[in-house]
């Protein structure tokens, strides 16, 4: 997923925030009020940038991410009058395991072929036409629920050495020199179909999902244009 990214990352630049949503539907099915919604455990990992720009994993950092994430989801699913059920991967069958598997590895490449035009794929025409298949029945927790959701995310922080080295550049030689970075992607599944009917993709320099504050304000932005 990092290598994805770092394509993205590339090809749009990070001037500012940037989020692009695209939906096939326009409102959610919402028996009885609240939509019934699937959560797959969040994928987010956490790096650190070194003086040299290599990115050193941080598992304490996306642990704390990991839960102040779902914490966060859980106070959307409130504001948005969500049903959001939990599927953890240890309560799962291996059949759902790897439906989960293909979930992600569906969202991450759309956010290769989707959003960067050299890799956009003919076949497609420019619109999310992406399934993982009739299996997707497979991830319900109950009958009821009516879709599924997937959120990855990759966030990037400056050390101290990488912090200096942006400094120095900027002010010796005009250089800018990167810091840290936000990537993420948000992605909703039909159950019934398999259809990928809303996806949302952030990338942007700013963003710290180590806090409870950081991580609310992520997640509202990556769930920025869900269908109501």
């Amino acid at each position: 997923m990092l290598r994805v990214f770092l394509v993205v990352v590339a090809a749009i630049g990070l001037a500012a925030c940037v989020t692009t949503s695209d939906a096939t539907i326009t409102e959610l099915n919402r028996p009885n009020g609240a939509a019934r919604i699937v959560l797959l455990p969040p994928d987010v990992q956490l790096f650190e940038l070194s003086a040299g720009g290599i990115s050193e994993p941080k598992e304490d950092w996306s642990a704390s991410a990991r839960e102040h994430m779902t914490a966060a989801l859980r106070q959307v699913e409130r504001e948005r009058n969500l049903r959001l059920i939990n599927r953890e991967d240890d309560q799962s069958t291996e059949e759902q395991v790897q439906v989960a598997r293909l979930f992600r590895a569906t969202a991450s490449t759309i956010a290769q072929h989707h959003y960067v035009p050299a890799e956009q794929l003919p076949t497609k025409q420019g619109r999310i036409r992406w399934s993982i298949g009739s299996e997707a029945g497979l991830l319900r927790r109950e009958e009821t629920a009516d879709y599924a959701l997937m959120i990855l995310l990759q966030d990037s922080f400056a050390s101290a050495g990488r912090a200096a080295v942006i400094f120095l550049s900027a002010v010796l030689f005009g250089v800018q020199v990167e810091g840290g970075v936000q990537m993420g992607v948000a992605a909703l599944v039909d159950l019934k179909t398999g259809e990928i009917v809303w996806y949302n993709r952030l990338a942007r320099s700013a963003g710290d999902s180590r806090t409870a504050e950081g991580a609310l304000e992520t997640v509202r932005v990556l769930l920025t244009g869900l269908p109501q």
